[in-house]
């Protein structure tokens, strides 16, 4: 029973989805009063969320089937954008009767449930800081494309999402913390336990930088001498260094964040058990990627183009997901010293899964 009402949802939101991309673009629109974004962002999270709490809405039949049709849909979507780009616009609906920008939450919906796939057997804690990045990434994407004024509000200065950082900096200062006094009780454990002291007051110092060490909770005027050097006239050490060192920071922290384990296999390859702490876990990956590719883009690239959204001018921009980035950061570094507790526990060296 369960695996055909999974089945049948599938079926009902793909459907929603190959409507508006063979009939007309705007079919659920008018019939359902849903969009393809909406159709995609309900179901995915459905997915997503369900997984948190530990529940698979996808059969192993259609998981297992869905590794054969991702890579396929995900083929012909790209040939349709790349026939849109090198003819005309609408050239692939005169030719093939397809709407391209309609198709292409098909394969989107097919990366979500391989990303299912991949890990719905890992255990909980991993499972769950997995789930939680698409989460955030289709919430805050439908936010950003229909309802613009939303997504900014939660991602400008002072704004839940600022807070959100303080909070999960401060959690990994905490545990970070708790980390050292673990490992100083072993005298063999000496340089782990400074590493994690140090990464401690790290932590606190910058989940304070985050809200400028409480000065709009508090309302306290920053100092003339820092406002004649500080960016954004702010009470903070970070905004006094110029957009371009903060930016060169986080792209570096991201680029460790992805190859750590590479740099130690080079470098330390005989050390690489004792040095199992400096590795960033694997499941931590994508919090990463996503890091630096918003802070390359800003720093190098700066993508973005214009466009009409409901009769008012709107700039799509990449680096709209800074203050996204650094959240994904915070959340990594929570999770890098929550994972690494869990292993000093039962008393191995930091797990490098």
């Amino acid at each position: 029973m369960y695996s055909t009402i999974s089945t049948l949802l599938l079926v009902i939101f793909s459907g929603l989805l190959i409507s508006n991309s063979v009939i007309y673009p705007t079919f659920t629109s008018k019939y359902f009063g849903v969009n393809s974004l909406e159709v995609f962002t309900v179901y995915s999270l459905a997915l997503l969320i369900s997984l948190f709490f530990n529940y698979i809405l996808i059969p192993n039949k259609i998981l297992r089937i869905n590794k054969l049709l991702f890579p396929f849909l995900s083929l012909i979507s790209l040939v349709l954008i790349i026939l849109e780009k090198i003819n005309y616009p609408n050239y692939v609906l005169q030719h093939l009767h397809i709407f391209t920008y309609s198709f292409i939450y098909l394969p989107l919906l097919s990366g979500i449930i391989f990303y299912i796939s991949i890990f719905k057997e890992e255990n909980q804690f991993k499972r769950k800081i997995r789930v939680l990045f698409p989460i955030i990434l289709i919430s805050l994407h439908y936010l950003w494309i229909d309802h613009y004024s939303v997504f900014w509000n939660l991602i400008k200065e002072d704004s839940i999402l600022e807070y959100t950082q303080f909070i999960f900096y401060f959690l990994a200062a905490i545990g970070a913390f708790r980390n050292f006094l673990q490992l100083k009780k072993n005298k063999s454990n000496k340089t782990y336990s400074i590493l994690f002291l140090l990464l401690s007051i790290g932590l606190i110092f910058i989940s304070l930088e985050e809200i400028s060490y409480g000065q709009r909770i508090f309302g306290w005027k920053t100092p003339s001498e820092i406002q004649k050097v500080n960016i954004q006239k702010e009470t903070n050490i970070h905004n006094i260094f110029s957009y371009n060192i903060n930016e060169i920071v986080y792209i570096l922290i991201s680029f460790y964040g992805i190859f750590s384990e590479k740099i130690v296999n080079i470098f330390f390859k005989k050390k690489k058990q004792k040095l199992s702490i400096l590795i960033v876990p694997r499941f931590l990956l994508f919090y990463f990627i996503f890091l630096l590719l918003v802070y390359f883009d800003r720093r190098f690239i700066n993508l973005n183009y214009d466009t009409v959204v409901n009769n008012a001018f709107r700039k799509y921009a990449l680096w709209d997901w800074l203050e996204v980035g650094e959240l994904y950061l915070a959340i990594a570094f929570w999770a890098y010293t929550k994972n690494a507790n869990q292993s000093i526990k039962t008393n191995e060296s930091l797990r490098i899964t």
